[in-house]
């Protein structure tokens, strides 16, 4: 069976940065987002304060908190990506080798980035993947994933404020 991972044209492209932008504004993560730019090199631009966690007056359960979260955050972004590739974009299912790819992928990232232990990587995959999987099944967000890549193949860019007035309806749903 041939990989969904890659991206097959442009428009499979903008269907994944709206994803990742679903994924991330899900988990509260929204004011990361500056920029997303279909030609840029750096297609979705990501705030310093996404990538810089440690904080020396933070205590120890803090800094270990707001890692995982931004694990759990990334992990979202990421299956979010595929998952509406898949269900939005191409109206089909996610496959099993996929499934299994990105599980492997994700979680060794939690097991270096985030020290987990593999059974703790796996139960973080498996709550993140079926959750956002329910996501994309949504008509609704279904619905505003396609306005969003619609918007963002139409616009090339758009900036933060573009990003949370397209996402701002999934608080209606």
């Amino acid at each position: 069976m041939e990989s969904n991972l890659k991206y097959i044209d442009e428009t499979d492209r903008c269907y994944g940065l709206a994803g990742s932008a679903i994924g991330l504004y899900i988990y509260d993560g929204e004011e990361f987002i500056q920029m997303i730019d279909l030609d840029s090199d750096e297609k979705f631009k990501l705030s310093n304060e996404y990538y810089f966690v440690t904080n020396p007056k933070f205590s120890t359960r803090l800094m270990w908190n707001r890692l995982i979260k931004q694990f759990e955050m990334t992990m979202a972004m990421t299956l979010s990506d595929y998952l509406c590739r898949c269900h939005v974009n191409r109206n089909s299912t996610p496959s099993r080798d996929d499934r299994e790819t990105l599980r492997l992928t994700v979680t060794a990232e939690g097991m270096e980035s985030c020290s987990l232990e593999q059974e703790e990587a796996n139960a973080i995959f498996e709550k993140t993947y079926t959750y956002m999987n329910r996501i994309f099944n949504h008509s609704g967000v279904q619905s505003i994933a396609r306005n969003f890549a619609e918007h963002l193949a139409s616009s090339r860019s758009l900036d933060h404020t573009d990003i949370v007035e397209l996402l701002d309806t999934l608080r209606m749903l």
